[in-house]
């Protein structure tokens, strides 16, 4: 029990510092948005009076909240990904700390609570998005919003997963104001994944060959060496001794 507490007072104590560090991270910035915005109102009031017109804007606001987001949400895979990685190693070094164990194993659930409540309000915010666009006379019919996310193989964070879709503008940012087809068409998304699982695996066949080839090439003059060996020499310990 002894040892349980202080491993609780640990974790706490380390996510106290957190929690010190993050609001002076916070308060830091916060000052530095409002002297920033002291210099642009002095030095240009133009440009003073957009930002607080794009301060009420609400898309703007959808957009920079699921930036925000998508950001924490990386984060907070990055960290997972970290912690198990340290339980492996625990693991495979047969290092028997339970202590650490029982830490890392509290933190993966941590970030796997925090991992599934981000992806929550990611994909709210999107479907706010959606509304606010299908309701909207400002914004085209053809603003791009990111797809939704699903909890299905976003942990291992492939290049392939729609997290890493964070395309911003619209579709005027492409040519001939058409979304291209790897980005648009779901099948041309997989046959893009296909096509370069055929590529990984050519290159794979090849390897083996020259693999084959480099095993074959040192089978055959471990052969010609043990056979003359056996062959040539005139002491039958050392001939047996070579066939073993």
């Amino acid at each position: 029990m002894v040892g349980e507490d202080s491993a609780s007072e640990a974790v706490l104590m380390e996510w106290q510092e957190k929690v010190k560090s993050t609001k002076a991270s916070v308060v830091r910035l916060e000052n530095n948005i409002q002297k920033k915005v002291k210099e642009l109102k002095l030095q240009d009031r133009v440009a003073a009076q957009k930002l607080s017109k794009l301060k009420k804007d609400k898309w703007i606001t959808l957009q920079l909240n699921l930036c925000v987001l998508r950001e924490q949400l990386l984060q907070k895979l990055r960290e997972r990904k970290f912690e198990l990685a340290t339980l492996d190693c625990t693991h495979s070094t047969h290092i028997l700390d339970q202590k650490m164990k029982a830490h890392v194993e509290k933190a993966v659930k941590h970030c796997s609570s925090g991992i599934e409540g981000t992806m929550k309000k990611y994909n709210v915010t999107l479907v706010e998005m959606v509304e606010y666009r299908r309701r909207s006379k400002s914004i085209s019919r053809d603003a791009y919003i990111p797809p939704m996310l699903s909890k299905e193989g976003l942990y291992r964070l492939d290049v392939d997963q729609d997290i890493w879709e964070d395309t911003r503008g619209d579709v005027a940012d492409f040519p001939d104001d058409v979304l291209p087809p790897w980005l648009a068409d779901a099948s041309i998304k997989q046959g893009i994944c296909t096509t370069q699982e055929i590529i990984n695996c050519k290159e794979e066949l090849e390897w083996c060959k020259v693999e084959h080839s480099n095993l074959w090439t040192w089978f055959s003059k471990e052969y010609t060496a043990v056979e003359r060996l056996v062959n040539f020499t005139q002491n039958d310990d050392v001939s047996f001794f070579a066939l073993v």
